[in-house]
């Protein structure tokens, strides 16, 4: 079933904690598939890990999200927002 919600979609960004295995576990899967039921034509696919300023209770190890971003051939990038400048 295609949502106007993806209508001409190139990228798609899939945010998860690496505090929380969880969210990495079970919403980047959730999310993957919502991707593949769209039927979206070759999106770029961005896997990004947010919290990194919370490095003492990390749960995912950039090992283990690139590991699994190699698999799939997506491209995987550590962000956080605490020091980017942002507000």
């Amino acid at each position: 079933m295609f949502c106007s919600i993806y209508k001409n979609v190139a990228v798609v960004m899939i945010l998860f904690d690496i505090s929380k295995h969880t969210s990495f576990q079970d919403a980047v899967g959730d999310w993957l598939e919502e991707v593949k039921r769209a039927g979206l034509y070759h999106p770029i696919i961005l896997l990004v890990g947010h919290q990194h300023d919370k490095r003492p209770i990390r749960s995912v190890t950039t090992s283990e999200a690139q590991d699994f971003a190699g698999q799939l051939d997506i491209s995987f990038q550590i962000v956080n927002a605490l020091n980017s400048g942002f507000s």
